[in-house]
């Protein structure tokens, strides 16, 4: 996850970007410079999928996991993440959000979304 903070100084420039498992345990500053760092390691129409928790980003907090660790998650609206995208370059071409499941209780966002500059 932290590594997913610095891919902008990656050297390759590639077709498509997966950002998945790592968004709910970003904050609101990190997950917008991993969105505008994405437009620069794209090529020009190159494709980034993106999936998140959504909900409120107050409902954001300390999660148990399985073993007893507690870590920070972070839940996002789709329309912040939606912005984010339009502003860093990025038009929608699919979004679907699933219902709770047997492991969350929240709406899981996916997002798939093309360079447009």
């Amino acid at each position: 996850v932290s590594q997913s903070r610095y891919f902008g100084a990656f050297p390759s420039i590639v077709n498509g970007i997966a950002i998945a498992f790592c968004i709910p345990y970003l904050p609101f500053e990190d997950v917008e410079l991993v969105i505008s760092s994405a437009t620069k390691k794209l090529h020009p129409q190159g494709v980034l999928y993106i999936s998140f928790m959504e909900d409120d980003y107050t409902a954001s907090g300390l999660h148990r996991g399985s073993t007893g660790h507690e870590m920070m998650v972070y839940d996002y609206p789709e329309s912040q993440i939606t912005n984010w995208l339009t502003t860093a370059g990025f038009s929608i071409v699919y979004k679907e959000s699933l219902p709770p499941g047997d492991l969350t209780s929240k709406r899981q966002c996916l997002i798939v979304a093309r360079k447009t500059n």
